[in-house]
């Protein structure tokens, strides 16, 4: 076997792993947004099961970092041209890492990086313990 067909690339396997990342983000984008769209419309005024907009945004809450990190993994690894495993474990260690990060700077300034949603489901879930007794 010669020095180049070793080493032998194609154009578009080098534009697949160029794109994994920016896949793999416009992926999370995606799903978060369908998320919503299902949440918002599903529980909303019209549906056979009508939540309040703070009880949809819970949900919301609730399910967005499992799909967001399913889309974000599984989007990106799917680009991939080969190694796809590899490629997913890290991925995953991409999110693993921003989410250690994103503990350590609630835990450093405490302060939430959207601080006002999470003000707001604890003052939902405070008021509803108040009305309780």
């Amino acid at each position: 076997m010669d020095q180049s067909t070793r080493h032998s690339f194609s154009v578009a396997a080098v534009l697949r792993w160029i794109l994994v990342l920016p896949a793999a983000i416009v992926a999370m984008v995606l799903a978060t947004v369908v998320l919503h769209l299902v949440i918002t419309h599903s529980f909303g005024p019209d549906s056979t099961i009508e939540l309040s907009r703070d009880s949809q945004e819970w949900v919301e809450r609730l399910f967005t970092g499992l799909v967001s990190g399913f889309a974000f993994v599984y989007g990106g690894a799917s680009v991939a041209p080969r190694r796809r495993v590899p490629c997913a474990v890290t991925l995953t260690a991409f999110s693993v890492l921003a989410l250690v990060g994103s503990l350590i700077y609630i835990a450093t300034t405490g302060r939430l990086i959207l601080g006002s949603p999470a003000r707001s489901a604890a003052s939902i879930m405070l008021v509803s313990t108040c009305k309780s007794d």
